[in-house]
């Protein structure tokens, strides 16, 4: 006894086609992809293949025009979903104390003031902001990693050019 499998059926469309709602025209040259249709009828294609227009026609029967409508929907649903992710995730991001890229100047003063006082420093009090404190002791304390070093080298250079009046120094040099 001989078995035969079927030979699976080549696709009409060209490899890479955007989707099978897109259509492709009658001709064999053209490899415009026609913008998916909602309506039944029969369109002129839109391509232009080797600089002329294309003659070819495509048809859109009521039932590719239904599955169209769905699948356009289903598109519409899932680009809107994945915006208010988006924007749930910017969100969240934003409310974070410690975001990063952008932070408040009001929150880089504050972190600015906590890291500088040293052992033995009191702390600042207004009017002094734009003046380096005194070492009273020497550094006896860990060293920070040299990516906090690095980010708070970024973060003085950010707000010595945004607040030049202020006269930052940059803690690590």
């Amino acid at each position: 006894m001989m078995f035969f499998t079927k030979k699976p059926k080549p696709s009409a469309l060209p490899p890479g086609w955007p989707s099978p709602f897109h259509n492709k025209c009658s001709q064999r040259d053209c490899y415009h992809s026609n913008n998916p249709q909602t309506v039944k009828g029969v369109y002129q294609c839109r391509g232009v293949p080797g600089g002329f227009y294309c003659e070819g026609t495509y048809k859109i029967s009521s039932a590719r025009a239904r599955e169209t409508e769905h699948y356009l929907q289903e598109m519409a649903m899932a680009r809107r979903s994945a915006e208010e992710e988006q924007r749930k995730r910017k969100t969240s991001e934003m409310r974070r104390p410690e975001r990063r890229g952008v932070m408040n100047p009001a929150d880089m003063r504050i972190s600015d003031e906590r890291n500088r006082l040293g052992v033995g420093q009191a702390p600042r009090t207004r009017g002094t902001e734009n003046k380096r404190p005194p070492i009273f002791a020497p550094y006896s304390g860990h060293r920070p990693s040299q990516s906090v070093i690095e980010s708070e080298y970024q973060t003085d250079q950010i707000m010595m050019h945004l607040y030049p009046e202020r006269q930052i120094q940059p803690r690590w040099i």
